[in-house]
């Protein structure tokens, strides 16, 4: 887990669950138990900040939401337990930022073609002088000779 806390500390990251840390006191980040203050030096080292402070089962607050940074996370709620459950769930908003990955496409813009021109162009041509008795492929390779 020291591992993890390391690789943790480096990026932004939300972890939710029930931790079984009854003892701690959330509110002061004390605690009597070796396991507990393991625990605590843990989150403390890995940067981390537990947004729950109201119990979640009975008078023990067990599960719990972490994030790094701190404004990750906001608007906890306790609310309810959710099916046979005894513990209260957890509701809570995650700020996530993403990056505009959209590309601009290129198109080309139709309404400023110079369809005039074009006409006349196409209309000097010898249509049938240029493809007569010609194969289709051949006819083919002639119109894109013309640009």
């Amino acid at each position: 887990m020291h591992n993890a806390m390391k690789e943790i500390s480096t990026r932004e990251c939300a972890i939710m669950g029930d931790f079984n840390h009854g003892h701690i006191q959330w509110n002061s980040l004390e605690s009597v138990g070796r396991d507990d203050q393991q625990f605590l030096l843990l989150i403390q080292n890995g940067f981390l900040m537990q947004h729950v402070l109201e119990p979640t089962r009975g008078w023990n607050v067990l599960d719990l939401v972490f994030s790094s940074p701190n404004e990750l996370v906001d608007n906890v709620k306790i609310c309810e337990p959710v099916g046979s459950s005894d513990h209260d769930h957890i509701h809570f908003s995650k700020t996530i930022q993403t990056r505009n990955t959209s590309k601009k496409r290129w198109r080309r813009n139709f309404n400023n073609g110079k369809y005039k021109q074009i006409k006349i162009n196409l209309a000097s041509i010898n249509w049938t002088n240029l493809m007569e008795d010609k194969a289709a492929t051949e006819c083919q390779i002639i119109s894109k000779q013309l640009d």
